[in-house]
């Protein structure tokens, strides 16, 4: 009897492993649905580097490049929150707007100093002349990316306190700080291309 019970649960769980399979596509999108994943640029990672230095520099630096590329799409991405920022006129809006820049602005500082700790590491090995000039200066790259970081977080402190005194600029002042931001905006993007060219 214990035999018959064993070969019916075996082949029981078999026919639902069997079933089931079919089935695994449309079981991830609706778990998708009912447990939506959190935005994964508002929390600390890193997604290139982590795993330690690889076997040779050249390799390494490589990775870093690509750790630097996520620092400024995310800080591209906190300098579009900035812009929301000043055309909120909702008060309790532009409150979690600015706690979003806050987030975004502590994980740049957090990366910063994780890739340069990283490149200090790759720096530490046997490098060629030429490597050792890339790592200077992708150091100088995340030091600059992180100093836009800076800027969009002051900006965001000044156009909270903005919010709350109820400040209202005059229009022509308005199109005025929409220029200026365009053109940030065109720079930032300039700056994209450029390190995606350098790659």
């Amino acid at each position: 009897l214990s035999v018959v019970l064993a070969a019916f649960h075996t082949s029981f769980n078999v026919c639902n492993v069997l079933i089931l399979i079919w089935f695994i596509p449309l079981i991830e999108k609706l778990v998708s649905i009912i447990i939506p994943k959190k935005e994964s640029d508002d929390e600390f990672h890193l997604q290139f580097i982590s795993g330690g230095i690889l076997s040779t520099s050249e390799l390494s630096i490589l990775q870093a490049k690509k750790e630097i590329f996520a620092f400024v799409n995310r800080t591209k991405k906190m300098f579009d929150h900035v812009k929301l920022l000043y055309d909120e006129k909702n008060e309790s809006e532009a409150v979690k707007l600015y706690s979003k820049i806050e987030k975004y602005e502590s994980i740049c500082d957090r990366l910063e100093i994780e890739i340069a700790n990283y490149l200090n590491k790759v720096a530490e090995g046997r490098l060629s002349d030429s490597g050792k000039q890339e790592i200077h200066k992708l150091l100088r790259e995340i030091s600059e990316i992180e100093s836009i970081g800076d800027s969009c977080f002051n900006l965001s402190r000044t156009l909270l306190r903005k919010s709350e005194k109820k400040v209202v600029f005059t229009s022509e002042t308005d199109a005025n700080v929409h220029i200026m931001m365009d053109l940030v905006q065109k720079s930032i993007d300039q700056m994209d291309v450029i390190l995606h060219c350098q790659e």
